[in-house]
């Protein structure tokens, strides 16, 4: 296990180079091609290889990101914005979590019954929903109509209550798809598994129903559900992008926004801080990368009896 999440953390920095180099030079061309088109590739590349030498060397050496297009250095301007990202997300983890295990679990006891219906009903409506839609109906009816939450997030507020609730619309908007998925696939593990022979015996020995799946089936249902976290965490991490900048939340998404795109009269042009742009995507990468991690650990010690990068062993007859 060691030796796998060794290879892993190598393989992660391997990507991230590659990512880092990869947007640095397709963003720098894409200046070059956009304002100096007269130039050939074979003209400015120097230009870009050597401030990318001195860029990678920043960052290794002094874990400098740069300097962005407003003079700012780059870390700190970017650093100041991951917080609002991080807590939407994380929240929206938790959220989807828990109440899709809950509800899958609940939907599983009282299978057939109109709770089940009614649990079936309304996920089906959330997981047909978008994310981008969704917040603008949250903010339409909780926010600006019954005024339960903040209509627009409270970027400046210090008071505790009002940045918690700031977090209700972009959570629900964003876990109605994830959570949905949860709840369907918990459903169907505990469906399949209250049906075991090993499951029959011991409701025969007088274990309730609830008893069984907490004592037996749970751990089986999180080693099936485990990998449809990280494609939901996925899922959330990349529409968050666009639900932040619907709900004006002052996160990375739009520090990314901002940095490839200006305003002008009444449209956008293309202007990329390179700097910026690059760090924002690197954090995303990484983020989901050491989530993807996490998770198989987590996986392990849930199940020892599975083995994270073993290989399969050819049977011989």
């Amino acid at each position: 296990m060691y030796k796998y999440i060794i290879g892993r953390i190598v393989l992660i920095f391997v990507a991230l180079f590659l990512v880092i180099t990869i947007l640095f030079f397709s963003t720098w061309i894409a200046t070059f091609e956009k304002y100096f088109k007269t130039l050939r590739f074979a003209d400015y590349f120097p230009f870009i290889w050597d401030k990318f030498v001195v860029y990678v060397t920043g960052i290794v050496k002094h874990w400098d990101w740069g300097i962005s297009e407003s003079g700012d250095p780059v870390w700190p301007l970017v650093f100041g914005k991951i917080h609002y990202t991080l807590k939407i997300t994380l929240a929206c983890l938790l959220f989807f979590v828990t109440f899709g295990i809950g509800l899958g679990i609940l939907s599983a006891i009282k299978k057939n019954t109109w709770i089940d219906k009614l649990i079936i009903f309304l996920t089906t409506i959330f997981s047909s929903l978008p994310s981008f839609v969704a917040v603008w109906l949250l903010m339409l009816t909780l926010g600006w109509g019954l005024k339960l939450v903040p209509a627009l997030y409270p970027v400046m507020t210090e008071n505790p209550i009002e940045a918690l609730l700031g977090l209700v619309i972009p959570v629900i908007a964003l876990t109605m798809w994830p959570l949905s998925k949860i709840t369907y696939l918990v459903r169907g593990e505990i469906s399949e598994i209250l049906s075991e022979e090993y499951i029959l015996l011991a409701r025969t020995k007088g274990l309730s129903k609830t008893q069984c799946i907490t004592h037996h089936a749970l751990k089986n249902v999180f080693v099936v559900v485990m990998p449809e976290i990280v494609n939901s965490f996925l899922f959330v991490l990349g529409s968050s992008f666009i639900v932040e900048i619907i709900y004006n939340v002052q996160g990375v998404a739009n520090l990314f926004f901002d940095a490839l795109l200006k305003p002008y009269m009444d449209h956008f042009y293309v202007n990329m801080d390179v700097p910026v742009a690059v760090l924002v995507a690197t954090f995303y990468m990484s983020f989901g990368l050491v989530f993807c991690l996490v998770i198989d650990i987590i996986t392990v010690l849930i199940d020892p009896r599975i083995k994270i990068g073993a290989k399969k062993q050819k049977q011989i007859y």
